[in-house]
């Protein structure tokens, strides 16, 4: 059975050994350099294999003890949800209703000018004063807005406005950004699309605003 101890120091060793490794580029020292890194390799996967049963024991577990949370849970948050959307039907027909009485609020107002208005104009009317019966009747009628009344208060709830955005148009999008680069932000380049065309063309690729990049990596084994 591999000691922990023994691991910690044997990696310790391996950190020492790189860090004075290829003092001189010479072939003796790539080669000998060569050799620690497939040790070092080799040492990895002992650590791997030596850590794995308690990994996969803590994964597991972990595992477990969020399934039984969640199986708690669920209940609890699909009721939640069914609440949550009630009420958000109620505040839905709540400022339906506030709308309607404002809207008859002012009707009535409106109502009410005109009907004294009317009374007013036949009243100078019959007083021989056409020209100012006819200002009274030319004259707008003004009506003061309803203040619409505060939605139901409830304790340790209340209701958010959330806004998001809905692309309608992704050509119409971008020649916007064309012309005003200060929203170049929304366009954001999708890192992994252009990796991935990248790793297919290679030297080919030819898009204006981007290139492909080669970087060597070593790779070693054991």
């Amino acid at each position: 059975m591999t000691d922990s101890k023994a691991i910690v120091k044997e990696a310790e060793g391996w950190k020492m050994t790189a860090a004075m490794c290829l003092s001189e580029f010479t072939i003796e020292q790539l080669e000998e350099a060569n050799a620690h890194l497939r040790g070092m390799i080799g040492l990895k996967n002992k650590i791997k294999e030596f850590c794995a049963d308690n990994i996969k024991r803590w994964h597991d577990g972990h595992k477990e003890a969020i399934a039984e949370r969640d199986a708690y849970l669920r209940p609890v948050e699909e009721a939640e949800a069914i609440i949550k959307a009630k009420m958000g039907e109620y505040r839905a027909w709540e400022r339906e209703e506030i709308k309607k009485a404002q809207e008859a609020a002012q009707a009535q107002q409106r109502a009410e000018a005109e009907a004294q208005r009317k009374l007013e104009a036949q009243s100078l009317k019959d007083a021989g004063e056409e020209e100012a019966a006819a200002m009274v009747e030319a004259a707008p009628i003004r009506t003061i807005p309803m203040k619409a009344p505060a939605p139901v208060k409830l304790e340790g709830t209340h209701t958010r406005t959330n806004w998001s955005f809905e692309l309608t148009s992704k050509k119409m999008l971008i020649e916007f950004v064309a012309s005003n680069l200060v929203f170049s932000h929304l366009l954001d380049v999708s890192t992994k699309e252009c990796n991935k065309l990248a790793k297919a063309q290679k030297e080919n690729m030819v898009i204006p605003g981007i290139r492909a990049v080669a970087s060597e990596t070593v790779v070693a084994k054991a």
